[in-house]
């Protein structure tokens, strides 16, 4: 380690980032939204009611949940007609809902 380096605790930049990701992953924390999550990187893109299973609840829920998602840049919307398609927004986030949620825990 460099004496003269500066301690991460101290390096404001550093600190707003690491900030920044836990809020991110405070999102994925709920579990609607993980489910949501993991159903938009197995299957591509869906729209609110094809998602109504993910943890039983309405689809209303799912639809504020999903408003939350767009708000963490996590997915795309695109509508088409009276309906509108999520999806992932990008592949590092799908490799990290991968790992989520196929991982065992012990």
């Amino acid at each position: 380690m460099i004496q003269n380096a500066m301690p991460l605790s101290q390096n404001e930049a550093h600190r707003k980032a690491i900030q920044a990701k836990a809020r991110l992953l405070k999102a994925l924390a709920n579990p609607v939204r993980l489910c949501i999550m993991e159903q938009l990187v197995q299957n591509g893109e869906m729209n609110v009611s094809e998602m109504v299973n993910c943890m039983g609840v309405s689809q209303s829920l799912i639809s504020q949940h999903l408003a939350k998602l767009r708000d963490q840049g996590f997915v795309n919307a695109e509508r088409r007609g009276t309906l509108v398609f999520y999806s992932c927004k990008n592949n590092a986030l799908s490799e990290l809902i991968q790992f989520l949620t196929h991982s065992e825990t012990h």
